[in-house]
């Protein structure tokens, strides 16, 4: 049976009851400056940083400066955290970095300046508005990142109106996500409690659980509530029940689910105007019944749930394994040297991926892997292994200038195995192209 975790008043009394006011005093003066920017004004003060209203000194730019108020070891390794993954992961989702620095030894981001506005209360708005939300925290799951702190205070506004999800200093990898003594305690919102913020955090977040995408979705469904102001419509209870039960596997299972669930309730009055103007047409069933039985989109997997870890003779190794599928990702996934990675097939991996250093190993095993990335091969800081039967194909690069077999472990000419840049998208269309590149090379040798 799946475990519940159910939250007492007693045990939230327990984390509130260590509540701690905190001196909203900003740190640094306006005029203060910070590398090639001026503050010029104090916006507010979180758990961890503050963050003031700032300007370049070269050409007036207006930005906003985090700088990290709490400087214990914790606090450092999560603002790095957050700044890494900003850095290598630039989307509209997303705060953009102008850059970091130090001042008075504490480290501070250059970020877009947002807004903050009220909660959308139009139905159409608030699918948006969560969609939008949703995609940032899908980017954040297939990376292997869990935020732990979703609320209205965490997303702020573009100038244009879209939703950026801010404050990712509490992301955590989803495989290191058990709960610890340390986690016990963190100060959110100039309070101390546990980890997240408890009128949104998932029960398991304060309950001893083990922490997963499926937290991140429950504070979804709590701001979906919130929304229509605890009044929700009977189609929107229904996605938001699920999003909220306090049985993780009892959730959605990603937040792509999630968006869907929401997609498909907006679309069915539209599916069924179609319907009905079809039959008044005079369409065929047979054509309908084809009509809905055709895929409506590539299925994508979490990139975590794919993920298998074990540790041999002090060796960490990840194997990816496809099972017969075809597995699509759209975002830049960045592979890190502390581990060995491996795609296993039969199937097809689509996806943009990098190294985070030169040292990173990719072992690929019985695979079509189209790698999307737009990093030259040189810079992408992966080297590539092969057992039989791989096809990689760097579809969105051409052959680089005096390339070289050598920058990978294996010869790619031999055997089964096949390198290509922007080549055929599957192994057929391979077999056929490389008939045809023979056919040609025997007519030119005669």
């Amino acid at each position: 049976m799946p475990e519940t975790f159910e939250v007492s008043d007693a045990l939230l009394e327990k984390f509130l009851a260590q509540h701690v006011e905190v001196d909203p005093k900003p740190l640094f003066a306006e005029g203060t400056i910070a590398g090639e920017w001026t503050l010029t004004g104090f916006l507010g003060r979180g758990g961890s940083a503050e963050v003031y209203c700032a300007r370049q000194q070269s050409n007036g730019q207006a930005v906003a400066i985090k700088v990290l108020h709490r400087t214990e070891p914790e606090q450092l390794e999560r603002f790095a955290r957050e700044a890494d993954f900003l850095a290598d992961h630039p989307c509209s989702s997303f705060p953009v970095v102008f850059g970091r620095g130090v001042i008075d030894g504490r480290p501070y981001l250059v970020l877009e300046l947002l807004e903050s506005r009220p909660l959308p209360r139009k139905d159409a708005d608030i699918a948006q508005y969560l969609t939008d939300i949703a995609r940032g925290l899908e980017i954040l799951h297939i990376g292997g990142y869990v935020h732990r702190d979703v609320k209205p205070r965490n997303v702020l506004f573009r100038a244009d109106g879209q939703p950026v999800l801010i404050d990712l200093g509490l992301i955590k990898p989803i495989m290191e996500t058990a709960f610890s003594s340390k986690d016990q305690l963190s100060v959110v919102d100039g309070q101390s409690v546990g980890v997240g913020t408890p009128h949104y955090g998932a029960p398991e977040q304060f309950a001893g659980g083990e922490l997963t995408p499926a937290a991140d979705i429950h504070a979804l469904g709590v701001l979906a509530y919130e929304c229509f102001e605890e009044k929700p419509p009977r189609s929107w209870s229904r996605i938001i029940r699920r999003a909220t039960s306090s049985i993780p596997q009892e959730r959605f299972q990603s937040v792509g689910d999630f968006m869907t669930a929401i997609r498909r309730r907006h679309a069915l009055p539209c599916w069924s105007a179609a319907v009905g103007l079809a039959c008044l047409l005079g369409v065929g069933v047979w054509a309908g019944v084809s009509w809905w039985n055709s895929p409506v989109r590539v299925e994508q997997r979490r990139w975590a749930a794919l993920c298998a870890e074990t540790e041999v003779t002090g060796e960490k190794r990840v194997t990816i394994r496809l099972n017969h599928q075809k597995v699509v990702f759209k975002y830049p996934i960045v592979l890190t040297p502390d581990r060995i990675w491996e795609v296993v097939g039969p199937g097809t991996l689509d996806a943009p991926i990098s190294g985070s250093a030169s040292n990173v190993v990719l072992w690929l095993k019985d695979c079509v892997f189209l790698n999307r990335t737009e990093i030259p091969v040189a810079q992408g800081g992966i080297r590539y292994g092969t057992h039989d039967g791989v096809y990689l194909n760097f579809t969105q690069l051409d052959r680089p200038k005096g390339w070289r077999n050598s920058l990978y472990t294996i010869d790619w000419d031999s055997g089964r195995n096949a390198l290509r840049f922007k080549g055929p998208e599957t192994m057929e269309d391979l077999r056929k192209l490389e008939s045809t590149e023979r056919f040609e090379r025997m007519k030119k040798d005669r």
